[in-house]
């Protein structure tokens, strides 16, 4: 017969206690300001918070949109002179720009599409503030 083995009992798990702060650290140890939530409602300086709510959002945006509508403008004319000819370019009165309803759909697809872009620019800014 051989000898058994007696299994020695299993060490018990040691018992959960909150983490204590590392020696370097005091108990109401707060990280730096880089680090904080989004979402912290407690600001410490009142300058910070006044200058974050009077900060003005970037104008750019305005000044991208305006360069896309100009090019999308161009883009609707440059297609209009390959569709039609160059003889929309002598088209001077409103009678003559409505004979020809296929001018008129192109228009609308240059004019609408550059009155969203200026209101997407508009909620982009106002996301900005």
């Amino acid at each position: 017969a051989s000898p058994q083995t007696a299994k020695a009992p299993a060490p018990k798990p040691a018992e959960l206690r909150p983490v204590e702060p590392r020696n370097g650290q005091p108990a109401g140890f707060t990280p730096p300001a880089g680090f904080t939530p989004a979402n912290d409602d407690r600001q410490k300086d009142y300058k910070t918070l006044l200058h974050s709510l009077n900060r003005r959002a970037s104008s750019t945006v305005y000044w991208v949109i305006a360069f896309i509508s100009l090019a999308w403008i161009a883009g609707a004319g440059g297609l209009a002179n390959l569709l039609f000819g160059p003889d929309i370019w002598k088209i001077r009165t409103f009678d003559q720009f409505f004979a020809r309803p296929e001018l008129i759909g192109l228009a609308v697809a240059a004019i609408v599409p550059i009155i969203l872009f200026w209101a997407f620019a508009a909620m982009i800014r106002r996301a900005q503030e």
